[in-house]
Protein backbone atom coordinates (compact mmCIF):
# COMPACT_ATOMS: atom_id res chain seq x y z
CA UNK A 1 0.00 0.00 0.00
CA UNK A 2 2.51 2.36 1.28
CA UNK A 3 4.68 1.34 -2.43
CA UNK A 4 1.25 2.06 -4.15
CA UNK A 5 0.78 5.59 -2.66
CA UNK A 6 4.80 6.34 -3.10
CA UNK A 7 4.11 5.62 -7.18
CA UNK A 8 1.52 7.62 -7.58
CA UNK A 9 3.02 10.68 -5.31
CA UNK A 10 6.32 10.27 -7.51
CA UNK A 11 4.27 10.28 -10.71
CA UNK A 12 2.53 13.41 -9.97
CA UNK A 13 5.36 15.07 -9.22
CA UNK A 14 7.05 14.23 -12.76
CA UNK A 15 3.76 15.01 -14.37
CA UNK A 16 3.72 18.69 -12.86
CA UNK A 17 7.19 19.13 -14.21
CA UNK A 18 7.04 18.13 -17.66
CA UNK A 19 6.82 22.27 -18.88
CA UNK A 20 10.11 22.69 -17.18
CA UNK A 21 12.61 24.66 -18.82
CA UNK A 22 16.30 23.87 -18.11
CA UNK A 23 18.61 25.87 -17.34
CA UNK A 24 21.54 25.20 -19.93
CA UNK A 25 22.09 26.72 -23.73
CA UNK A 26 22.35 22.64 -24.66
CA UNK A 27 18.19 22.16 -24.04
CA UNK A 28 16.11 22.06 -27.41
CA UNK A 29 12.78 23.93 -27.30
CA UNK A 30 11.43 21.13 -29.51
CA UNK A 31 12.26 18.25 -27.67
CA UNK A 32 8.60 16.48 -26.84
CA UNK A 33 10.12 15.35 -23.66
CA UNK A 34 12.40 18.02 -21.32
CA UNK A 35 14.73 16.63 -19.20
CA UNK A 36 16.76 17.22 -16.01
CA UNK A 37 19.94 18.90 -16.14
CA UNK A 38 23.14 18.22 -14.23
CA UNK A 39 26.15 20.05 -14.54
CA UNK A 40 29.63 19.09 -13.92
CA UNK A 41 31.99 21.94 -13.99
CA UNK A 42 35.57 22.38 -14.25
CA UNK A 43 36.97 25.33 -12.29
CA UNK A 44 38.13 28.66 -14.56
CA UNK A 45 39.41 31.52 -12.40
CA UNK A 46 38.24 34.72 -13.58
CA UNK A 47 36.82 37.64 -12.55
CA UNK A 48 36.79 36.91 -8.67
CA UNK A 49 34.58 34.09 -9.20
CA UNK A 50 34.82 30.21 -10.73
CA UNK A 51 33.95 30.47 -14.50
CA UNK A 52 32.23 27.06 -14.90
CA UNK A 53 32.65 25.29 -18.44
CA UNK A 54 30.32 22.82 -18.67
CA UNK A 55 32.10 19.31 -19.72
CA UNK A 56 29.44 17.08 -19.12
CA UNK A 57 25.73 16.42 -18.72
CA UNK A 58 23.66 13.47 -17.26
CA UNK A 59 20.33 13.72 -18.17
CA UNK A 60 17.22 12.03 -16.59
CA UNK A 61 14.61 11.15 -19.07
CA UNK A 62 11.00 11.96 -17.43
CA UNK A 63 9.00 10.50 -20.69
CA UNK A 64 7.40 8.19 -18.43
CA UNK A 65 7.23 9.38 -15.02
CA UNK A 66 7.66 6.49 -13.38
CA UNK A 67 9.20 5.90 -9.79
CA UNK A 68 12.45 3.97 -12.05
CA UNK A 69 12.83 7.76 -13.70
CA UNK A 70 13.82 8.77 -10.29
CA UNK A 71 15.52 5.49 -9.67
CA UNK A 72 17.65 6.02 -12.57
CA UNK A 73 18.67 9.70 -11.67
CA UNK A 74 19.60 8.35 -8.42
CA UNK A 75 21.76 5.54 -9.73
CA UNK A 76 23.74 8.12 -12.10
CA UNK A 77 24.17 10.47 -9.26
CA UNK A 78 25.85 7.65 -7.30
CA UNK A 79 28.40 6.92 -9.63
CA UNK A 80 29.16 10.21 -9.48
CA UNK A 81 32.01 12.13 -7.75
CA UNK A 82 33.28 15.76 -6.50
CA UNK A 83 30.58 18.30 -7.22
CA UNK A 84 27.15 18.43 -9.17
CA UNK A 85 24.98 20.84 -9.45
CA UNK A 86 21.41 19.86 -10.00
CA UNK A 87 19.22 22.47 -11.25
CA UNK A 88 15.54 22.42 -12.03
CA UNK A 89 13.52 25.30 -13.35
CA UNK A 90 9.86 25.76 -12.82
CA UNK A 91 8.19 28.41 -15.05
CA UNK A 92 4.87 29.16 -12.82
CA UNK A 93 4.54 29.01 -8.98
CA UNK A 94 3.14 25.34 -9.44
CA UNK A 95 5.76 23.81 -11.20
CA UNK A 96 8.08 25.19 -8.70
CA UNK A 97 6.06 23.85 -5.98
CA UNK A 98 6.95 20.29 -7.85
CA UNK A 99 10.35 21.50 -7.77
CA UNK A 100 11.02 21.55 -4.42
CA UNK A 101 8.82 18.20 -3.36
CA UNK A 102 10.93 16.47 -6.03
CA UNK A 103 14.49 17.79 -4.43
CA UNK A 104 13.01 17.06 -1.32
CA UNK A 105 13.08 13.47 -2.30
CA UNK A 106 16.59 13.52 -3.11
CA UNK A 107 17.72 15.36 -0.18
CA UNK A 108 16.35 12.79 1.96
CA UNK A 109 17.29 9.65 -0.12
CA UNK A 110 19.26 7.94 2.69
CA UNK A 111 21.76 5.95 -0.06
CA UNK A 112 22.43 9.84 -1.42
CA UNK A 113 22.86 10.77 2.17
CA UNK A 114 25.36 7.86 2.30
CA UNK A 115 27.72 9.39 -0.54
CA UNK A 116 31.01 11.09 0.96
CA UNK A 117 32.69 11.41 -2.30
CA UNK A 118 29.40 13.59 -3.83
CA UNK A 119 28.59 17.17 -3.20
CA UNK A 120 25.37 17.34 -4.10
CA UNK A 121 24.20 21.17 -4.99
CA UNK A 122 20.35 21.56 -5.27
CA UNK A 123 20.18 25.14 -7.33
CA UNK A 124 16.98 26.93 -7.35
CA UNK A 125 15.81 29.44 -9.50
CA UNK A 126 13.29 31.66 -8.56
CA UNK A 127 10.33 33.47 -10.24
CA UNK A 128 10.13 36.57 -8.63
CA UNK A 129 10.42 39.16 -5.89
CA UNK A 130 7.43 36.54 -4.70
CA UNK A 131 9.03 33.71 -4.91
CA UNK A 132 10.42 32.62 -1.26
CA UNK A 133 10.19 28.64 -1.89
CA UNK A 134 13.84 28.06 -1.10
CA UNK A 135 13.17 29.34 2.38
CA UNK A 136 11.48 26.59 2.93
CA UNK A 137 14.13 24.11 1.75
CA UNK A 138 17.21 24.47 4.19
CA UNK A 139 19.46 22.32 2.20
CA UNK A 140 19.14 24.80 -0.58
CA UNK A 141 22.22 26.87 -0.54
CA UNK A 142 22.73 27.95 -4.42
CA UNK A 143 20.47 30.49 -6.47
CA UNK A 144 20.74 30.51 -10.20
CA UNK A 145 19.85 33.75 -12.28
CA UNK A 146 19.74 34.24 -15.94
CA UNK A 147 21.18 37.38 -16.61
CA UNK A 148 20.89 38.14 -20.00
CA UNK A 149 17.71 39.99 -19.46
CA UNK A 150 16.87 43.59 -17.66
CA UNK A 151 14.19 42.08 -15.55
CA UNK A 152 16.49 39.13 -14.22
CA UNK A 153 19.24 41.56 -12.76
CA UNK A 154 16.17 43.49 -10.97
CA UNK A 155 15.55 40.25 -9.53
CA UNK A 156 18.95 39.63 -9.02
CA UNK A 157 19.33 43.21 -7.09
CA UNK A 158 16.10 42.78 -5.06
CA UNK A 159 17.78 38.96 -3.75
CA UNK A 160 21.38 40.41 -2.85
CA UNK A 161 19.34 44.04 -1.05
CA UNK A 162 17.40 41.36 0.85
CA UNK A 163 18.88 38.38 1.71
CA UNK A 164 22.50 39.83 1.00
CA UNK A 165 25.32 36.71 1.04
CA UNK A 166 22.80 33.90 3.06
CA UNK A 167 22.71 32.43 -0.58
CA UNK A 168 25.49 31.31 -3.32
CA UNK A 169 24.89 32.85 -6.89
CA UNK A 170 25.60 31.05 -9.68
CA UNK A 171 24.89 33.07 -12.82
CA UNK A 172 23.69 31.10 -16.66
CA UNK A 173 25.27 32.68 -19.99
CA UNK A 174 22.85 32.04 -22.59
CA UNK A 175 24.12 34.87 -25.12
CA UNK A 176 23.37 32.11 -27.58
CA UNK A 177 20.34 32.04 -27.22
CA UNK A 178 19.16 35.40 -26.86
CA UNK A 179 21.55 37.60 -28.88
CA UNK A 180 22.67 35.45 -31.29
CA UNK A 181 24.06 37.85 -34.13
CA UNK A 182 23.16 41.10 -32.55
CA UNK A 183 27.22 41.03 -31.71
CA UNK A 184 27.09 44.29 -29.68
CA UNK A 185 23.95 43.69 -27.59
CA UNK A 186 25.71 40.19 -26.51
CA UNK A 187 28.70 41.49 -26.20
CA UNK A 188 27.38 44.05 -23.77
CA UNK A 189 25.54 41.09 -21.94
CA UNK A 190 29.08 39.38 -21.89
CA UNK A 191 31.09 42.48 -20.55
CA UNK A 192 28.33 43.06 -17.91
CA UNK A 193 28.39 39.25 -16.59
CA UNK A 194 31.86 38.63 -16.26
CA UNK A 195 33.11 42.37 -15.51
CA UNK A 196 30.59 44.15 -13.98
CA UNK A 197 28.40 41.95 -11.33
CA UNK A 198 31.11 40.20 -9.72
CA UNK A 199 32.04 43.87 -8.24
CA UNK A 200 28.42 44.46 -7.39
CA UNK A 201 27.41 41.23 -5.86
CA UNK A 202 30.01 39.50 -3.58
CA UNK A 203 28.10 36.45 -3.51
CA UNK A 204 28.21 35.39 -7.03
CA UNK A 205 30.18 31.74 -7.13
CA UNK A 206 30.16 30.21 -10.24
CA UNK A 207 29.28 31.26 -13.50
CA UNK A 208 28.19 28.48 -16.01
CA UNK A 209 29.78 29.90 -19.26
CA UNK A 210 28.64 29.48 -23.36
CA UNK A 211 30.08 26.51 -24.44
CA UNK A 212 28.76 25.97 -27.87
CA UNK A 213 30.02 28.71 -29.96
CA UNK A 214 30.32 27.36 -33.57
CA UNK A 215 26.96 29.31 -34.75
CA UNK A 216 28.21 32.59 -33.12
CA UNK A 217 30.23 35.66 -34.44
CA UNK A 218 34.24 35.43 -33.65
CA UNK A 219 34.26 38.02 -31.57
CA UNK A 220 32.22 35.90 -28.92
CA UNK A 221 35.38 33.25 -29.46
CA UNK A 222 37.69 36.27 -28.96
CA UNK A 223 36.33 37.26 -25.53
CA UNK A 224 35.89 33.29 -24.43
CA UNK A 225 39.10 32.94 -25.11
CA UNK A 226 40.57 35.82 -23.43
CA UNK A 227 38.38 34.17 -19.74
CA UNK A 228 40.52 31.03 -20.42
CA UNK A 229 43.81 33.35 -20.13
CA UNK A 230 42.17 34.36 -16.81
CA UNK A 231 42.72 38.37 -18.01
CA UNK A 232 40.22 39.47 -15.81
CA UNK A 233 40.20 41.64 -12.73
CA UNK A 234 40.12 40.84 -9.10
CA UNK A 235 37.17 40.82 -7.09
CA UNK A 236 39.46 42.02 -4.23
CA UNK A 237 39.79 45.46 -6.36
CA UNK A 238 38.27 48.60 -5.55
CA UNK A 239 34.86 49.31 -7.36
CA UNK A 240 35.30 49.05 -11.17
CA UNK A 241 34.22 52.66 -11.80
CA UNK A 242 36.84 53.88 -10.09
CA UNK A 243 39.94 51.78 -11.05
CA UNK A 244 40.85 53.83 -14.35
CA UNK A 245 39.10 55.77 -16.77
CA UNK A 246 40.44 55.99 -20.64
CA UNK A 247 40.49 58.86 -22.68
CA UNK A 248 41.22 59.95 -26.07
CA UNK A 249 42.65 62.83 -26.29
CA UNK A 250 43.96 64.01 -29.60
CA UNK A 251 44.08 62.94 -33.02
CA UNK A 252 47.36 64.47 -34.82
CA UNK A 253 49.46 63.81 -37.80
CA UNK A 254 47.25 60.51 -38.43
CA UNK A 255 47.89 58.44 -34.78
CA UNK A 256 45.83 58.19 -31.66
CA UNK A 257 46.89 58.94 -28.25
CA UNK A 258 45.65 57.34 -25.45
CA UNK A 259 46.64 57.97 -21.55
CA UNK A 260 45.07 55.83 -18.77
CA UNK A 261 44.51 56.89 -15.43
CA UNK A 262 44.33 54.77 -12.20
CA UNK A 263 44.60 55.17 -8.55
CA UNK A 264 45.80 51.55 -8.52
CA UNK A 265 49.50 50.75 -8.61
CA UNK A 266 50.39 49.30 -11.84
CA UNK A 267 53.12 47.63 -13.18
CA UNK A 268 52.38 48.60 -17.05
CA UNK A 269 49.71 48.86 -19.74
CA UNK A 270 49.90 46.58 -22.73
CA UNK A 271 47.97 47.81 -26.12
CA UNK A 272 47.19 46.21 -28.78
CA UNK A 273 45.45 46.82 -31.81
CA UNK A 274 43.17 44.98 -34.18
CA UNK A 275 45.00 41.80 -32.33
CA UNK A 276 48.27 43.13 -33.03
CA UNK A 277 50.99 44.05 -30.39
CA UNK A 278 51.23 48.14 -29.99
CA UNK A 279 53.59 48.67 -27.52
CA UNK A 280 54.12 49.23 -23.31
CA UNK A 281 53.76 52.15 -21.09
CA UNK A 282 55.79 51.70 -17.44
CA UNK A 283 55.12 55.09 -16.24
CA UNK A 284 51.94 57.11 -15.28
CA UNK A 285 49.93 58.42 -16.99
CA UNK A 286 50.66 55.66 -19.18
CA UNK A 287 50.70 57.27 -22.77
CA UNK A 288 50.74 55.74 -26.58
CA UNK A 289 50.90 56.77 -29.38
CA UNK A 290 49.00 54.52 -32.21
CA UNK A 291 51.01 53.80 -35.35
CA UNK A 292 48.88 54.17 -38.47
CA UNK A 293 50.66 51.08 -39.43
CA UNK A 294 48.74 49.06 -37.08
CA UNK A 295 45.22 51.45 -37.89
CA UNK A 296 42.55 51.10 -40.79
CA UNK A 297 40.16 53.76 -42.00
CA UNK A 298 36.97 52.68 -39.66
CA UNK A 299 36.52 51.18 -37.01
CA UNK A 300 39.30 49.36 -34.89
CA UNK A 301 39.34 47.64 -32.12
CA UNK A 302 42.10 48.70 -29.45
CA UNK A 303 42.99 46.43 -26.35
CA UNK A 304 44.07 48.07 -22.87
CA UNK A 305 45.99 45.42 -20.56
CA UNK A 306 46.61 46.48 -17.30
CA UNK A 307 48.74 44.47 -15.23
CA UNK A 308 48.46 45.59 -11.47
CA UNK A 309 50.85 45.15 -8.98
CA UNK A 310 51.42 42.46 -6.98
CA UNK A 311 48.25 40.63 -8.55
CA UNK A 312 48.53 37.92 -11.14
CA UNK A 313 45.61 38.51 -12.88
CA UNK A 314 45.37 41.34 -15.38
CA UNK A 315 42.53 43.75 -16.59
CA UNK A 316 41.37 44.26 -19.91
CA UNK A 317 39.18 47.35 -21.57
CA UNK A 318 38.11 46.27 -25.21
CA UNK A 319 37.52 50.06 -27.20
CA UNK A 320 36.21 50.29 -30.51
CA UNK A 321 37.45 53.74 -32.26
CA UNK A 322 36.90 55.24 -35.45
CA UNK A 323 39.99 56.32 -37.00
CA UNK A 324 39.41 59.20 -39.73
CA UNK A 325 42.44 59.71 -41.01
CA UNK A 326 43.75 58.52 -44.69
CA UNK A 327 46.04 55.48 -44.58
CA UNK A 328 48.94 55.29 -46.12
CA UNK A 329 48.90 51.59 -48.10
CA UNK A 330 51.02 50.51 -50.82
CA UNK A 331 49.66 50.45 -54.19
CA UNK A 332 48.36 46.96 -55.05
CA UNK A 333 50.22 44.89 -57.91
CA UNK A 334 48.87 45.22 -61.44
CA UNK A 335 46.42 43.64 -63.03
CA UNK A 336 46.44 41.93 -66.35
CA UNK A 337 43.12 42.97 -67.08
CA UNK A 338 42.84 45.05 -70.01
CA UNK A 339 40.04 48.08 -70.76
CA UNK A 340 37.43 47.53 -72.91
CA UNK A 341 36.39 50.37 -74.86
CA UNK A 342 32.96 51.84 -74.24
CA UNK A 343 31.50 50.96 -78.12
CA UNK A 344 32.06 47.31 -76.62
CA UNK A 345 28.40 46.20 -75.50
CA UNK A 346 27.46 42.74 -74.57
CA UNK A 347 25.09 41.20 -76.63
CA UNK A 348 22.63 39.87 -73.47
CA UNK A 349 19.11 40.99 -74.05
CA UNK A 350 18.77 40.22 -70.36
CA UNK A 351 21.67 42.00 -68.64
CA UNK A 352 22.88 39.44 -66.43
CA UNK A 353 26.91 38.92 -66.16
CA UNK A 354 27.41 35.40 -65.25
CA UNK A 355 28.96 35.00 -62.44
CA UNK A 356 30.61 31.90 -60.74
CA UNK A 357 30.93 30.72 -57.28
CA UNK A 358 33.72 28.04 -56.29
CA UNK A 359 34.78 26.99 -52.95
CA UNK A 360 37.42 23.99 -52.47
CA UNK A 361 39.17 22.62 -55.62
CA UNK A 362 41.02 19.10 -54.87
CA UNK A 363 41.98 15.94 -56.37
CA UNK A 364 39.41 13.69 -55.14
CA UNK A 365 35.64 14.87 -54.00
CA UNK A 366 34.23 12.58 -51.82
CA UNK A 367 30.97 10.55 -52.50
CA UNK A 368 28.87 12.83 -50.25
CA UNK A 369 26.21 15.53 -50.43
CA UNK A 370 27.94 18.22 -48.72
CA UNK A 371 31.51 17.85 -50.61
CA UNK A 372 29.60 17.12 -54.28
CA UNK A 373 27.79 20.97 -53.28
CA UNK A 374 31.29 22.51 -51.93
CA UNK A 375 33.79 20.85 -54.19
CA UNK A 376 35.35 20.58 -57.49
CA UNK A 377 37.63 18.11 -58.62
CA UNK A 378 40.72 19.46 -59.90
CA UNK A 379 39.99 17.47 -63.05
CA UNK A 380 36.51 18.89 -63.60
CA UNK A 381 37.44 22.83 -62.49
CA UNK A 382 40.24 22.65 -65.29
CA UNK A 383 37.26 20.71 -68.39
CA UNK A 384 35.16 23.37 -67.17
CA UNK A 385 37.66 26.47 -67.79
CA UNK A 386 38.87 25.41 -70.75
CA UNK A 387 35.57 24.82 -72.10
CA UNK A 388 34.31 28.14 -71.33
CA UNK A 389 37.60 30.13 -72.92
CA UNK A 390 36.25 27.39 -76.24
CA UNK A 391 33.29 28.84 -76.46
CA UNK A 392 34.30 31.96 -76.51
CA UNK A 393 33.85 33.25 -73.14
CA UNK A 394 36.78 36.27 -71.37
CA UNK A 395 37.35 35.54 -67.72
CA UNK A 396 37.32 39.33 -66.03
CA UNK A 397 38.01 41.14 -62.62
CA UNK A 398 35.70 43.20 -60.58
CA UNK A 399 37.08 46.64 -61.33
CA UNK A 400 36.52 45.95 -65.41
CA UNK A 401 32.82 45.48 -64.20
CA UNK A 402 33.07 48.51 -61.93
CA UNK A 403 33.42 50.54 -65.07
CA UNK A 404 31.13 48.99 -67.26
CA UNK A 405 28.39 49.30 -65.13
CA UNK A 406 29.30 52.89 -64.01
CA UNK A 407 29.39 53.91 -67.91
CA UNK A 408 32.97 54.15 -68.13
CA UNK A 409 34.07 51.05 -69.94
CA UNK A 410 32.30 48.12 -72.26
CA UNK A 411 32.89 43.96 -72.40
CA UNK A 412 33.86 41.73 -74.20
CA UNK A 413 31.45 39.76 -75.85
CA UNK A 414 31.29 36.81 -73.74
CA UNK A 415 32.72 37.95 -70.40
CA UNK A 416 32.35 35.96 -67.02
CA UNK A 417 33.93 36.39 -63.59
CA UNK A 418 35.10 33.55 -61.62
CA UNK A 419 35.45 33.34 -57.88
CA UNK A 420 36.06 30.88 -54.51
CA UNK A 421 34.79 32.07 -51.18
CA UNK A 422 36.64 31.25 -48.25
CA UNK A 423 40.36 31.40 -48.59
CA UNK A 424 40.89 27.77 -48.53
CA UNK A 425 44.63 26.45 -49.28
CA UNK A 426 43.60 24.20 -52.22
CA UNK A 427 42.51 27.89 -54.25
CA UNK A 428 46.29 28.18 -53.85
CA UNK A 429 47.89 24.74 -54.37
CA UNK A 430 45.07 23.46 -56.86
CA UNK A 431 42.79 26.26 -59.03
CA UNK A 432 46.19 28.89 -59.34
CA UNK A 433 48.43 26.80 -61.32
CA UNK A 434 45.09 26.08 -63.48
CA UNK A 435 44.37 29.51 -63.72
CA UNK A 436 47.76 30.67 -64.85
CA UNK A 437 48.00 27.76 -67.32
CA UNK A 438 45.00 29.43 -69.03
CA UNK A 439 45.88 32.79 -68.19
CA UNK A 440 42.43 33.78 -66.59
CA UNK A 441 41.72 35.80 -63.93
CA UNK A 442 39.48 35.31 -60.82
CA UNK A 443 38.52 36.82 -57.45
CA UNK A 444 39.00 34.75 -54.15
CA UNK A 445 37.02 36.29 -51.42
CA UNK A 446 38.77 35.51 -47.99
CA UNK A 447 37.88 36.03 -44.02
CA UNK A 448 40.36 37.94 -42.82
CA UNK A 449 40.21 36.26 -39.88
CA UNK A 450 41.54 33.15 -41.08
CA UNK A 451 43.80 33.84 -43.53
CA UNK A 452 47.16 31.53 -42.97
CA UNK A 453 44.64 29.44 -40.37
CA UNK A 454 44.41 25.84 -40.07
CA UNK A 455 41.28 25.05 -37.95
CA UNK A 456 38.63 22.41 -39.42
CA UNK A 457 39.69 23.68 -43.57
CA UNK A 458 43.60 24.94 -43.49
CA UNK A 459 43.47 28.30 -45.56
CA UNK A 460 45.83 30.07 -47.88
CA UNK A 461 48.50 32.89 -45.99
CA UNK A 462 49.31 36.04 -46.85
CA UNK A 463 52.47 35.35 -48.30
CA UNK A 464 50.71 32.83 -50.68
CA UNK A 465 47.99 35.71 -51.40
CA UNK A 466 50.80 38.45 -52.21
CA UNK A 467 51.95 35.57 -54.80
CA UNK A 468 49.07 35.22 -56.54
CA UNK A 469 48.07 38.68 -56.88
CA UNK A 470 51.29 39.65 -58.09
CA UNK A 471 50.60 37.22 -61.07
CA UNK A 472 48.26 40.00 -62.14
CA UNK A 473 45.33 37.16 -62.27
CA UNK A 474 44.04 36.79 -58.84
CA UNK A 475 42.57 39.44 -56.93
CA UNK A 476 41.69 39.30 -53.29
CA UNK A 477 38.58 40.83 -51.91
CA UNK A 478 36.40 40.64 -48.66
CA UNK A 479 34.31 37.23 -47.24
CA UNK A 480 34.34 39.91 -43.96
CA UNK A 481 36.78 39.60 -41.07
CA UNK A 482 35.00 36.23 -39.54
CA UNK A 483 32.81 34.77 -41.89
CA UNK A 484 29.96 36.72 -39.79
CA UNK A 485 26.59 36.71 -40.39
CA UNK A 486 25.36 39.91 -41.49
CA UNK A 487 21.51 40.06 -41.66
CA UNK A 488 21.62 40.59 -37.43
CA UNK A 489 23.99 42.73 -37.19
CA UNK A 490 23.79 46.69 -36.05
CA UNK A 491 25.42 49.68 -37.77
CA UNK A 492 28.60 49.51 -35.77
CA UNK A 493 29.42 45.87 -36.34
CA UNK A 494 29.10 45.89 -39.65
CA UNK A 495 31.27 48.73 -40.06
CA UNK A 496 33.44 46.17 -37.85
CA UNK A 497 33.28 43.39 -40.38
CA UNK A 498 33.80 45.25 -43.26
CA UNK A 499 36.64 47.78 -42.48
CA UNK A 500 38.70 45.51 -40.27
CA UNK A 501 38.67 42.87 -43.37
CA UNK A 502 39.18 45.44 -46.22
CA UNK A 503 42.05 47.08 -43.62
CA UNK A 504 43.75 43.89 -43.11
CA UNK A 505 43.76 42.88 -47.26
CA UNK A 506 44.77 46.53 -47.58
CA UNK A 507 47.74 45.79 -44.71
CA UNK A 508 49.56 42.55 -46.67
CA UNK A 509 48.31 43.56 -50.31
CA UNK A 510 47.92 47.10 -50.56
CA UNK A 511 45.25 49.64 -51.35
CA UNK A 512 41.70 48.27 -53.61
CA UNK A 513 41.26 49.72 -56.80
CA UNK A 514 37.44 48.63 -56.15
CA UNK A 515 35.77 47.25 -52.88
CA UNK A 516 34.11 44.43 -53.39
CA UNK A 517 32.37 42.67 -50.45
CA UNK A 518 30.57 39.02 -50.61
CA UNK A 519 28.07 38.06 -48.41
CA UNK A 520 28.62 35.00 -46.02
CA UNK A 521 25.49 32.62 -46.82
CA UNK A 522 24.25 35.71 -48.71
CA UNK A 523 22.53 36.76 -45.66
CA UNK A 524 22.26 40.63 -45.75
CA UNK A 525 19.30 43.06 -45.66
CA UNK A 526 18.91 46.05 -47.30
CA UNK A 527 19.94 48.33 -44.43
CA UNK A 528 23.15 46.33 -44.23
CA UNK A 529 23.55 47.08 -48.20
CA UNK A 530 23.39 50.56 -47.28
CA UNK A 531 26.28 50.40 -44.40
CA UNK A 532 28.24 48.61 -46.67
CA UNK A 533 28.21 51.29 -49.63
CA UNK A 534 29.17 53.68 -46.50
CA UNK A 535 31.97 52.03 -46.07
CA UNK A 536 33.66 52.60 -49.51
CA UNK A 537 31.91 49.36 -50.63
CA UNK A 538 31.98 49.50 -54.48
CA UNK A 539 30.25 45.91 -55.43
CA UNK A 540 28.04 43.64 -53.76
CA UNK A 541 28.30 40.01 -54.16
CA UNK A 542 24.63 38.72 -52.70
CA UNK A 543 22.80 36.20 -53.46
CA UNK A 544 22.26 33.37 -56.21
CA UNK A 545 20.86 33.66 -59.07
CA UNK A 546 17.08 32.56 -60.52
CA UNK A 547 16.98 29.87 -63.09
CA UNK A 548 14.71 31.30 -64.55
CA UNK A 549 14.13 34.82 -64.38
CA UNK A 550 17.87 36.43 -63.78
CA UNK A 551 17.70 39.78 -62.98
CA UNK A 552 20.15 42.38 -64.49
CA UNK A 553 24.21 42.42 -62.93
CA UNK A 554 23.60 45.56 -60.37
CA UNK A 555 26.66 47.42 -58.35
CA UNK A 556 24.59 46.45 -55.01
CA UNK A 557 23.19 43.24 -56.64
CA UNK A 558 25.56 40.53 -57.52
CA UNK A 559 24.48 37.59 -58.32
CA UNK A 560 26.19 34.04 -58.98
CA UNK A 561 26.09 30.55 -60.47
CA UNK A 562 26.47 28.26 -58.04
CA UNK A 563 29.46 25.21 -59.25
CA UNK A 564 29.27 21.96 -58.14
CA UNK A 565 30.68 19.12 -58.65
CA UNK A 566 28.06 17.14 -60.51
CA UNK A 567 28.31 19.98 -62.75
CA UNK A 568 29.91 19.07 -66.15
CA UNK A 569 31.41 21.33 -68.83
CA UNK A 570 28.77 21.25 -71.12
CA UNK A 571 25.87 21.73 -67.97
CA UNK A 572 27.44 24.35 -67.45
CA UNK A 573 28.10 26.14 -70.54
CA UNK A 574 24.35 25.25 -71.36
CA UNK A 575 22.86 26.74 -67.60
CA UNK A 576 25.14 30.24 -68.74
CA UNK A 577 23.58 30.37 -72.15
CA UNK A 578 19.86 30.01 -70.76
CA UNK A 579 20.55 33.13 -68.39
CA UNK A 580 22.31 35.17 -70.76
CA UNK A 581 20.58 34.89 -74.28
Amino acid sequence: MRKCRKIQVIKSLFLAVFLMTITSVYASETRQNKELPIYIGREKKGAGVKVEQVEKQIWAHVADYQEEDLRALIEELKGRSGEVYLSLYGKNLEEQQQVQAIYSLLFNNEELKALTDLKLHFVYTPLDEKDILFKGMPFIKVLNMHVDQEEDQKLMKYLNDQYGQQYELILTDELATHYGQDVAKGLDAAYKIYYDLPFEYKHIDKIFRQSKLGQLPVKYSDFYAALEEMLQVNDELIKKENLYEVKKLSELNQTLRFTVRTKEPVDYIEYKVNDAAAGQSFRYPYPITLDEELLHKGINEVKVVMKLKGKEQYHVQNLFIDYKGEIGYQERAARKGVAYPISQKPVYKKGYIPTLMYHKIKDQVENTEEDQSMSVSTANFEAQLKALLEAGYTPINFKQLQDYLEGKAGLPKKPILITADDGYLCNYTKAYPILKKYNAQATFFVTSLYVGITNEHEHFSWEQAKEMEASGLIDIQSHTHGHTLMNALDKVDVSYEIQKSFGDIEKYLGKRDVKVLAYPQFLHTSKVKEWASECGVDLQVTNLVSKYRPAATQKTDIKRIHVSNDLSPQKLLNQIKRLTE
